[in-house]
């Protein structure tokens, strides 16, 4: 089991941690080793706590599986408490934000990306929206009538005491908490995991929460990844039959992530504008770099854009363009 601890000096506000509800879920940004091949994969990671994923081969779910594109196993990893609140304190000092079981993988550095918020130490004046990717963050409480801020952050991920991170495990004498039931014993098969392009995973994930409870850029990533808005399908068509499939919807965030190193196609909202290239990674508001990038306009090759960065906002579509045949996203 790994821990995430922030170490911070607080100044006039108390009580920081990041904004976490089923309705604007945190996306938890990480670093992952693979404890089999002990690989750490360049590309960041993120998952958020309330959505569930099948682990392939069990009956378990996690709030992430990832498949190790060099040795090919696959990992998972769940938030299992927190997150904690982060109070301030006379001498800083390390406090836990969340607990994670992890298996077959390990985290080993982490990004701060999404919003937190905290409260006036005196005042109890609300903060929010706050941004710590700087390392730093200033305001002015209007009612202490003073600057707060928040300096010296340091994130350490670090493997975590069973008893201080679970402490009802000791109620109703000492049973093992619920979600720690059935883990590996041994530390080093303590680990974290990303969604695999082959696994069930990948293809048929649907968040747990209730889709009125999804991100506005979520939602908008399930309506781009909707097959019958592409027109195509996965396979030859008998003559004179329309384009169409069965569709289940898909979850974009392990479609997206599982697919890093290979060619998509994307389009955008105007112009009639294509982009294919090779997916060199996603942030954590799912906006997009290609590489080996080419332009069509209008069917037309315009021309070789090598790196490109897309905003989420401005794609209407995207497929793997292994799927996808040419004339039938009007490439012609």
């Amino acid at each position: 089991m790994l821990s995430l601890i922030l170490s911070a000096e607080l100044e006039g506000v108390t009580g920081l941690q990041p904004t976490d509800t089923p309705e604007n879920p945190y996306f938890y940004t990480f670093r992952v080793k693979c404890n089999s091949c002990h690989e750490t994969h360049p590309n960041w990671i993120s998952f958020n706590r309330f959505e569930q994923h099948e682990i392939p081969g069990s009956r378990g779910e996690a709030n992430f599986v990832w498949k190790c594109r060099l040795c090919t196993k696959t990992h998972s990893a769940s938030v299992i408490a927190g997150p904690h609140v982060y109070e301030a304190q006379e001498k800083k000092k390390g406090q836990k934000i969340i607990d994670m079981d992890c298996r077959g993988l390990e985290f080993t550095e982490f990004k701060p990306d999404g919003d937190w918020e905290a409260k006036g130490t005196e005042s109890n004046t609300p903060f929010s929206s706050i941004d710590l990717s700087d390392g730093e963050w200033y305001d002015y409480d209007e009612k202490a009538g003073e600057e707060v801020s928040i300096k010296e952050i340091t994130w350490t991920v670090g493997r975590a005491q069973t008893a201080s991170a679970h402490p009802q495990s000791d109620v109703q004498g000492g049973k093992k908490p619920r979600a720690l039931i059935g883990e590996a014993p041994h530390p080093d098969q303590l680990t974290f995991s990303r969604p695999s392009a082959d696994s069930k995973t990948s293809q048929h994930a649907q968040p747990s929460r209730p889709a009125r409870g999804r991100s506005s850029i979520t939602q908008l990533l399930l309506n781009l990844l909707h097959p019958r808005r592409f027109g195509y399908t996965h396979g030859p068509r008998p003559p004179n039959r329309p384009a169409t499939m069965s569709f289940q919807p898909l979850n974009p965030r392990p479609f997206l992530q599982a697919r890093v190193g290979t060619e998509l196609i994307i389009r955008l909202k105007w112009g009639q504008t294509e982009y294919k290239g090779t997916l060199e990674s996603i942030d954590s508001y799912m906006n997009v770099l290609l590489r080996d990038t080419e332009e069509y306009i209008d069917g037309k090759h315009t021309g070789s854009l090598g790196l490109v960065l897309i905003r989420c906002n401005n794609i209407l579509w995207m497929g793997d363009a292994s799927t996808v045949e040419m004339k039938e996203v009007g490439l012609q």
